[in-house]
């Protein structure tokens, strides 16, 4: 047990898991549809920014391929979800389809 947990217990008890955006849920579920099978296994919806999807790609090459078909990728979540999100594309961790 913490400190905190010790001194103040209702300032731990009853939290939740942050709330996921219902935008960042529904690209998530249509993201392979999407993309690809193999650009989804490099690539993940990772948080809103604003208006933006901003999805995490394995490395700089998936991200400048994505980057290109950032038209496309932007109608078929539109289509998929009715969300009008524009796309951004960074480098970072992409999890494991076993843990998602």
């Amino acid at each position: 047990m913490s400190d905190l947990e010790r001194i103040r217990p209702d300032l731990v008890l009853g939290r939740r898991a942050p709330r996921i955006e219902p935008e960042l849920a529904a690209a998530r579920v249509v993201w392979t549809e999407v993309v690809g099978a193999a650009a989804a296994r490099n690539s993940h919806p990772a948080r809103l920014s604003g208006e933006t999807l901003v999805v995490a790609c394995s490395s700089s090459a998936w991200a400048g391929e994505l980057s290109m078909l950032r038209g496309r990728i932007v109608a078929g979540l539109r289509t998929a979800t009715g969300a009008r999100l524009e796309v951004r594309f960074e480098v970072a961790d992409v999890p494991d389809e076993d843990t998602l």
